[in-house]
């Protein structure tokens, strides 16, 4: 499950990830910070546009939910709801996933992908609350050893597919272990906002 992330993306990075995308915009209204947590802000590209929009799906009297399993998005009225004009890309530099060891950091392999280094995961925009949740798969070879499962990772074309149609293309994305620290902001001992992974609706 992708509790934090990290989303380092400057202007000119994130004007040729939607020029890649086929979004026609003039400029990126969207800032990145170094590492997002549940309920921070992040860089969101919508069907139409780039946004900032908060991690976590917020629903009154619920716990905050964070992830969406591929398997079952149709079957969960929360996530059944966004599949027609919530799909999303969130552009990642980096994602964490917790195991025995504490949260490993996973990025890109230089070079594996035409948007190296940033990885580019599927996700569902909320336009009623201004959230999103990210999509999540079956962990690969390199994040099995740490965790279950993943975020759906597309290729520009993938990408595409995904905005304009709801469907993954099949797509292996080269990714190796980065770090094995904790993201600062968790060092500092902040407890996250309750959360769960999705499947309960």
């Amino acid at each position: 499950m992708c509790g934090r992330f990290e989303q380092q993306i400057g202007p000119t990075q994130s004007y040729e990830l939607l020029f890649a995308l086929g979004i026609a915009t003039t400029r990126s209204n969207a800032g990145t910070a170094p590492t997002i947590r549940p309920t921070d802000h992040a860089l969101v590209v919508t069907q139409s546009e780039a946004i900032r929009a908060t991690f976590g799906l917020q629903r009154p009297g619920r716990p905050l939910l964070l992830n969406a399993r591929s398997e079952t998005l149709s079957e969960r009225p929360t996530f059944r709801r966004l599949l027609d004009l919530g799909r999303a890309i969130v552009p990642l530099s980096g994602f964490y996933e917790s195991g025995p060891r504490g949260p490993t950091l996973f990025r890109a392999r230089a070079a594996s992908t035409a948007t190296a280094p940033l990885l580019l995961a599927t996700a569902l925009f909320d336009a009623s609350s201004d959230s999103f949740v990210i999509v999540t798969q079956p962990a690969d070879e390199v994040v099995a050893p740490t965790h279950s499962r993943m975020p759906v990772l597309v290729g520009t074309a993938g990408a595409k597919q995904w905005l304009a149609h709801g469907t993954f293309v099949p797509e292996h994305i080269a990714l190796e272990v980065h770090a094995t620290t904790p993201p600062a902001s968790a060092r500092r001992g902040a407890p996250d906002p309750l959360f769960e992974q999705g499947r309960l609706d």
